[in-house]
This record gives C-alpha cells, sequence and structure tokens, in this order.
C-alpha cells in the first residue's frame, strides 16, 4: 500500500493557532511601542516647555519675580497644564521655583516636576 504524505486537518489547524498567538504576540508589542513613544513625546514637549519657563523667569529682575503660585497658559495641546510656585528663602535673598507639568489624558501620566533657585545679585559696593 502506498501512502501519501500530506497536512492534515488538524496539522493545519496547529500552525494557525500558532500563528494566531504569534500575531497577537506581534500586535501587543506595536501597541505598547506606540503607547511608549506617546508618552516620550508628551514627557519632552512638557520638560521643554518647564525648561523654557524657568530660563524666562532668570531673566527677568530679581524684584519681579513675585512669591506665589500661578497657571502657565498657551499649551499646544489642551491637555497639557503647568503650574509656577515661587517663594522667597533666606531672608528674601533667595527665590525657589517649582514648575509643575502634567498630562490629563495620558493614563498614570506622572507629573513632571523642575525646581530651581535664584539668588538675589550682590549689589555693588556691599
Amino acid at each position: 500500500m502506498h501512502r501519501t504524505r500530506g497536512v492534515t486537518l488538524i496539522e493545519m489547524l496547529v500552525v494557525a493557532a500558532l500563528m494566531g498567538i504569534a500575531l497577537v504576540a506581534v500586535m501587543r508589542v506595536i501597541s505598547a511601542s506606540a503607547h511608549l513613544e506617546n508618552r516620550s513625546e508628551v514627557t519632552l514637549r512638557l520638560s521643554l516647555r518647564a525648561s523654557a519657563e524657568i530660563e524666562r523667569l532668570k531673566t527677568l529682575p530679581y524684584e519681579e519675580i513675585t512669591d506665589g503660585t500661578k497657571e502657565l497658559e498657551n499649551f499646544s495641546s489642551s491637555n497639557d497644564r503647568g503650574e509656577i510656585a515661587i517663594r522667597s528663602l533666606h531672608n528674601g535673598n533667595m527665590k525657589e521655583i517649582t514648575i509643575t507639568m502634567t498630562h490629563t489624558s495620558a493614563k498614570g501620566f506622572r507629573p513632571i516636576r523642575l525646581v530651581t533657585m535664584i539668588a538675589k545679585p550682590i549689589e555693588e559696593g556691599s
């Protein structure tokens, strides 16, 4: 009796199941990659905005940097939020500036916080 070797239905089902599992795994990796890319883009955008705000404050005369908290405006995304908190330290000779940036639509996104200190310039003749 001559037997022809071919692919059985069970072998085809096993191959199809394995390919399905592999396809699902690849799709999950692609989805996770896109999510991380989006989160990186948001983090970079907010970090650059916070850095620019700190640099802007450094250009102001020391007396114009007043204590208090205020919301930042003019974001490129409606989901971005920012807040500046300024407080005087060391008898008014230093200012602590804290900028907190958040993104409201990214699930589990941790706020970005930048803190810097600006010292009162030493007056000549003192």
